[in-house]
Parts: structure tokens; C-alpha cells; sequence
């Protein structure tokens, strides 16, 4: 099971400055518009001829949960 915690932006007047956020990226954001990402999900490692990873995730909003997103990884990328 795991939680990941992230931000994305490109200057830093993106978390406190709406008007900023507007001028970049249009005005259809919503009121609550932030650049904190929050999902949580699990998955399984496999050792099978070579290395498998299988999870699914979940972003988290204020409104609840998303549908799982489902990710497949092979190789070394533990």
C-alpha cells in the first residue's frame, strides 16, 4: 500500500497567487484550484523470469476517490 504527497509547478506565485494561476491557464479553474496531488493505491511485485510491478491508484480529491488507475511496470524500476 502506498501514499504519495506531490506538487507540480513552474513558479512558485502557483500556490498562493489565483490571479496568476488564471492568467496561465484560463479561467475555467475551479475556486479550490491547487498545485498539491494526493493519491493513494497498492500493488504487487513479482519476481517471475523478470521483474513485474502491478498497482492501481487513486487520486484523492475533496470529493472522495477516482477510479483506479492500473499501471504495469517491467523491469528494474523497484
Amino acid at each position: 500500500m502506498f501514499l504519495w504527497i506531490w506538487s507540480s509547478w513552474d513558479d512558485k506565485r502557483e500556490f498562493d497567487d489565483f490571479a496568476y494561476l488564471q492568467a496561465k491557464y484560463g479561467n475555467n479553474l475551479p475556486s479550490k484550484f491547487s498545485p498539491w496531488v494526493r493519491s493513494v493505491g497498492y500493488g504487487i511485485k513479482l519476481p517471475i523470469f523478470m521483474l513485474w510491478r502491478i498497482e492501481a491508484a487513486y487520486d484523492w480529491t475533496d470529493s472522495g476517490f477516482s477510479k483506479p488507475q492500473w499501471y504495469l511496470s517491467i523491469g528494474y524500476d523497484w
